[in-house]
């Protein structure tokens, strides 16, 4: 590699993650954040002279910003390519592994959920709901087949056997 910026070895870095077979969501995800809230800030800085003070500004605007959960996962991140230079002798040290501590970790906020007696009246309200007969349909099938709403959406006759009575669902559409 020519100058190590760390956007240069953020690319060489992302390469494998691609070749540990993530989906081509979470690979646009982790791509499209660092682009986003980090190699502006610091993506043309020499990798070897970055300080942990120059990774927490970069990701101090976005934290500033009310984005808890994103500088969340652009800690690690931030922290692998460093790892990644660190083992291909591009710097001896890696400023980025505490990063994650400085910034207040976002409540986790849990999502509703049905109690074990409410899926009859769930059911009930639904068949009087004024939806479509394809929405209402979806949400049944979303809720026999435990599977979450791309997945429902997006199933083929192709993956359901009636014979054994199973839906599979192919391991690049899953979560």
């Amino acid at each position: 590699m020519s100058e190590s910026t760390f956007e240069k070895v953020a690319a060489e870095w992302f390469k494998t993650k691609e070749a540990a077979g993530l989906t081509t969501h979470t690979l646009n995800d982790i791509w499209r954040s660092m682009s986003k809230y980090v190699f502006p800030h610091i993506g043309s800085m020499p990798i070897s002279s970055i300080t942990a003070q120059q990774f927490i500004g970069s990701l101090s605007p976005t934290y500033a910003a009310g984005r808890l959960e994103t500088v969340e996962r652009l800690s690690p991140r931030i922290n692998e390519v460093m790892d990644y230079a660190l083992n291909s002798g591009l710097v001896t040290s890696n400023p980025a592994a505490k990063i994650g501590q400085t910034f207040h970790k976002p409540k986790v906020k849990h999502r509703p959920a049905l109690l074990p007696e409410q899926p009859p009246l769930l059911m009930k309200n639904l068949a009087f709901a004024s939806i479509g007969k394809q929405t209402r349909c979806l949400i049944e099938w979303q809720l026999l087949t435990m599977t979450r709403p791309a997945e429902a959406a997006m199933t083929r006759w192709d993956e359901i056997n009636f014979e054994t009575k199973e839906l599979r669902i192919p391991a690049g559409r899953m979560k």
